[in-house]
């Protein structure tokens, strides 16, 4: 099982668009490559991978550099952060490097996103079956969303599936301006 909760900072090393379909919650998103510089490198790794590693590898490096200039100079070297990337890979392994250099805690994620991904659907197939649910329903406009901010604030443990998916029930719909989740996101958040 993994405890996100010891790290003081956790570090997500993939592009853009990869964070932005699922992360570890709390995560931020640092990555080694943009979305555009990512597919730039991937594209002709097919047909020049020295060439795709050289660009690559300049990529990160200014990457990097500006990451730790802007995210990383103000943090404190106190406790330990955690990285991750696709499979537990370069990208992370290039993050492990830098910070550890620097004189900071680094672990890396086993396996990067997609071990953390197969830990995810394990717990969702296990972790429902411990929890007791009173599922509250009505219709639209009735007071829902209302009743249950008032049990939150009284201490009460509630799931707002609407206010998780960035939605306001089935007539309203998105809110706007608001983006939506994914679902593989909304997986993250249901695993402790």
């Amino acid at each position: 099982m993994y405890r996100f909760e010891d790290y003081v900072l956790i570090i997500d090393a993939r592009s853009e668009r990869e964070y932005a379909v699922d992360h570890i919650p709390e995560a931020i998103d640092l990555p080694v490559v943009s979305n555009d510089e990512y597919a730039e490198v991937g594209a002709l790794h097919r047909t020049d991978k020295m060439r795709a590693y050289l660009i690559g590898v300049a990529y990160l490096l200014k990457n990097i550099s500006r990451h730790l200039d802007t995210v990383i100079a103000g943090r404190t070297r106190h406790g330990r952060v955690l990285v991750y990337c696709f499979r537990g890979g370069k990208r992370s392994l290039l993050w492990f490097d830098a910070l550890d250099t620097i004189g900071y805690k680094v672990d890396r994620l086993p396996g990067g996103w997609k071990g953390y991904r197969r830990w995810v659907n394990e717990q969702l197939a296990t972790r429902p079956r411990e929890f007791s649910y009173v599922v509250l329903s009505g219709s639209t406009g009735c007071g829902k969303t209302r009743l249950l901010d008032q049990l939150e604030a009284a201490g009460a443990q509630v799931l707002n599936l609407e206010a998780l998916a960035s939605h306001r029930g089935s007539v309203i719909g998105a809110i706007p301006g608001t983006p939506k989740p994914t679902q593989k996101y909304l997986d993250s958040l249901a695993t402790p």
